[in-house]
C-alpha cells in the first residue's frame, strides 16, 4: 500500500527515474565533496556534475521526444497549450520558490543581489542566452531546461515530418548556432547543449517507431547495455580525474552514455520488472530529484557549515524537497491538468 505522503511510483521498474534520483544525488556529492578531493576519491568513482547534468538533458530530451512521438503532445495550438502548461506547472512553481526565497536571504544577509533593472526579467524568467544564474547558482540547468522546452516543439514538428533533409538541417542549424555564439565543454547555451538532448530524442524515436527491437533478447540487452554504460560512466569519471579526455570528445562519449542509459531503460521498462520496496524507494528518490537538485543549491549558497558535509546537505534538501513536492508542485501540477482543454466528443 503506497503513503499518501509520498510521490505515485509505478509497480514496476522505471529505470529513467531511478536514474533521476541517482545523479541528483551525484551532484550533490560533487558540489560536497567530489569536486574537492580528486585526489583521494578513486577516479572512476567520482562522477563530474557536468557528467550528470548532460544526463538529465538527454532525459528531458527522451521524455519530451517520447510524449511527442506517441502522440501525447501535439504540435497544433491545442497541443501546444496542453503541454506548455504541463511543463510550466512542473518547472517554474519551485524554480520561483527558491529564487525568491534566495533573493530574500540575500537581501536579510545585507549582501549585493548582482542583478540590474535590465536583466532581471532575463533572470526570473531563464531568458539569458549563456545562462549564468543571479540567484542560485546551480539554477543555469533551469534556464535550458525551459528554453529547450520552448523550442522542442519545432524541433519535434521537423522531426516527426521525417524527411529526408530533417537531420541534415537540425545539423547545419545547431553548428551555425555554435559558430554563431562560441562554444566550449562547459557551454551553458542552449545551443551548446542541444545535442544531449538530442540523444534523449533519437532514443525515443527508436522506442516508439521501432518497438520490435526492445521485444526480442529483452533480458539479455538489457543487462548488456546497462553493463557498457557502467563501463563508459566508470571511464568518464576515470578521464575527467586524471585530465587527460576532457574535450569535445567527452562529450560526445556522454552522449553515447545516454544513449546506452536510455536503450538499457527500454529494454527495463519491457521486462516489467515489479520495483520492490528498494525500488520503490530509488523511484520516489527520482520523483524528488528536481526538489533534491534545487534545494541543495540553495542550502549551499546560504547555510555556512554545510560545505563538505554531504549527507547533512543531501538530508535537508531531501526534505525540503518532500515539503516542496507535496505543498506546491503536486498541487500546481494538478492544477494545471484540470485546467486543461477537455477533449471533444465525437
Amino acid at each position: 500500500m503506497r503513503s499518501a505522503l509520498l510521490p505515485a511510483t509505478p509497480a514496476t521498474v522505471d529505470l529513467s527515474l531511478i536514474l533521476r534520483g541517482l545523479f541528483a544525488t551525484a551532484v550533490v556529492w560533487w558540489h560536497t565533496v567530489g569536486a574537492y578531493h580528486t585526489d583521494t576519491i578513486p577516479h572512476w568513482l567520482n562522477v563530474p556534475g557536468r557528467v550528470s547534468v548532460w544526463i538529465f538533458f538527454g532525459l528531458s530530451g527522451y521524455v519530451i521526444g517520447h510524449g511527442f512521438f506517441s502522440g501525447r503532445y501535439r504540435t497544433d495550438l491545442a497541443g501546444l497549450r496542453v503541454y506548455l502548461s504541463r511543463r510550466a506547472a512542473r518547472i517554474l512553481p519551485l524554480f520561483w520558490l527558491v529564487t525568491a526565497l534566495a533573493v530574500a536571504l540575500t537581501l536579510a544577509w545585507g549582501g549585493p543581489l548582482e542583478v540590474s533593472t535590465g536583466n532581471l526579467v532575463a533572470a526570473v524568467f531563464a531568458l539569458q542566452w549563456s545562462n549564468t544564474r543571479y540567484f542560485v547558482g546551480v539554477f543555469w540547468t533551469l534556464g535550458l531546461e525551459l528554453q529547450f522546452y520552448l523550442i522542442a516543439p519545432a524541433l519535434m514538428a521537423l522531426l516527426m515530418a521525417r524527411r529526408r533533409a530533417t537531420l541534415p538541417l537540425l545539423g547545419a542549424l545547431w553548428l551555425a548556432l555554435m559558430l554563431a555564439f562560441g562554444a566550449d565543454i562547459d557551454n551553458r547555451s542552449v545551443a551548446g547543449n542541444l545535442q544531449h538532448f538530442l540523444a534523449g530524442i533519437a532514443v525515443a524515436a527508436l522506442v516508439v517507431r521501432r518497438p520490435g527491437i526492445f521485444a526480442r533478447n529483452t533480458a539479455r540487452r538489457a543487462a548488456g547495455t546497462g553493463l557498457a554504460a557502467l563501463v563508459l560512466l566508470g571511464l568518464l569519471s576515470l578521464h575527467y580525474g586524471i585530465g587527460s579526455f576532457w574535450d569535445g570528445s567527452g562529450a560526445l562519449a556522454t552522449d553515447l552514455l545516454i544513449v546506452l542509459l536510455l536503450l538499457c531503460h527500454a529494454f527495463t521498462e519491457r521486462l516489467a520488472l515489479p520495483a520492490g520496496r528498494p525500488g520503490r524507494a530509488a523511484m520516489v528518490l527520482g520523483a524528488l530529484a528536481y526538489g533534491l537538485y534545487a534545494w541543495h543549491g540553495l542550502w549551499l549558497t546560504f547555510v555556512p557549515g554545510l560545505e563538505g558535509q554531504f549527507l547533512a546537505l543531501w538530508t535537508l534538501s531531501m526534505a525540503s524537497a518532500w515539503a516542496s513536492y507535496t505543498a506546491l508542485e503536486r498541487p500546481a501540477i494538478r492544477l494545471a491538468r484540470r485546467l486543461e482543454p477537455r477533449p471533444e466528443r465525437s
